[in-house]
This record gives structure tokens, sequence and C-alpha cells, in this order.
């Protein structure tokens, strides 16, 4: 999905304006929640919470 969905999903609109979306992104990647699968697409992993 593209990161624009993801933010949305994350509800990161909402977030406090000193937030930083793309470090909640990348940690999300670290702990293999997620995975990059290009420049802006991401997918969720079988690690991911449902």
């Amino acid at each position: 999905m593209p990161v624009q969905r993801v933010a949305t999903l994350a509800g990161a609109d909402y977030w406090h304006a000193d937030s930083h979306f793309g470090r909640a992104l990348e940690r999300a990647v670290t702990l293999k929640r997620i995975r990059r699968l290009g420049i802006d697409l991401y997918e969720l992993t079988e690690d991911a919470p449902v």
C-alpha cells in the first residue's frame, strides 16, 4: 500500500505537530511489522499486529 495509506491507517493526520511519522514508519520496518516494497510502497508482514 502507498505510504499515504499507511499514514491514514495510523491516524498520522491527527498526531501532534512534532510527531515524526517517518521515524514511526522506519521503526515498524525495523520491527518487521511492515516491509518496504519500493520508495513509497509497504506491505504488512506476518508479525504485524492485528
